[in-house]
């Protein structure tokens, strides 16, 4: 139901009139903004810059190719590492071995409450996830979901960045979709926090899902108003 309603909100958004320079710009100020601290760091905000033009990049770049639909990279660990080491790519606190490579993944590392696996565990784990991402028929939202959880929470594999990483992931196969790119974090802090208990605790997907589909939702409505304007 709610996929549904999120898709027919893209046709009627693609069925206006295209985006000005000028609100294209905005759209991707604001998409950055929504995408670091309230008060970033400059290391924060470059890393930020440079993720969302690779991401630009990359849209751009498989839409140029000739074949009938075009071409799309494939979900790999490569990507991923690729999407880390742009976001920490102006962190001087760490050094080059730091940005896009894993964790060592030994001894007690921890987020929040959350004891984090060792390398020999989660790497099994992140390939697990990236051939499941890539073979099941959900749709696009709950894959999203489903992968942003796990990849956080039973998995995270970089030193730093994890969670600015899946994001990005996340914006880039939306954006792939044809749906606006989404803030989550910034924007919906509580609810991020409450979904991410949710899955904690109780194993349960469904207020992950929901915010993603709210978020989406949400911008999908903005880009229509600032069409119709």
């Amino acid at each position: 139901m709610f996929y549904e309603q999120i898709q027919e909100k893209k046709e009627y958004l693609n069925s206006l009139r295209k985006f000005t320079i000028e609100e294209l710009e905005l759209i991707k100020s604001e998409l950055i903004r929504a995408n670091v601290h309230e008060n970033p760091s400059n290391e924060e905000l470059e890393g930020i810059k440079r993720t969302y033009e690779t991401i630009e990049y990359i849209m751009k770049e498989e839409s140029s190719f000739p074949y009938p639909k075009g071409y799309r990279h494939p979900l790999t660990e490569s990507m991923l590492q690729d999407l880390n080491r742009t976001i920490l790519s102006a962190y001087k606190i760490y050094l080059p071995c730091e940005k896009g490579f894993y964790r060592l993944g030994k001894g007690n590392a921890r987020i929040g409450d959350i004891l984090l696996p060792d390398k020999e565990i989660f790497l099994p784990r992140l390939k697990e996830l990236i051939a499941w991402y890539g073979e099941t028929d959900d749709d696009l939202v709950t894959k999203l979901a489903v992968f942003h959880l796990k990849f956080l929470c039973d998995i995270h594999p970089f030193c730093d960045g994890n969670g600015r990483t899946a994001r990005a992931l996340m914006n880039l196969e939306l954006s792939r979709e044809g749906y606006p790119m989404i803030g989550l974090k910034y924007s919906d802090i509580d609810a991020y926090e409450e979904a991410f208990d949710a899955y904690i605790n109780n194993n349960d997907e469904d207020p992950m899902i929901r915010l993603i589909y709210q978020n989406v939702d949400n911008q999908l409505d903005m880009h229509i108003a600032m069409k119709k304007n």
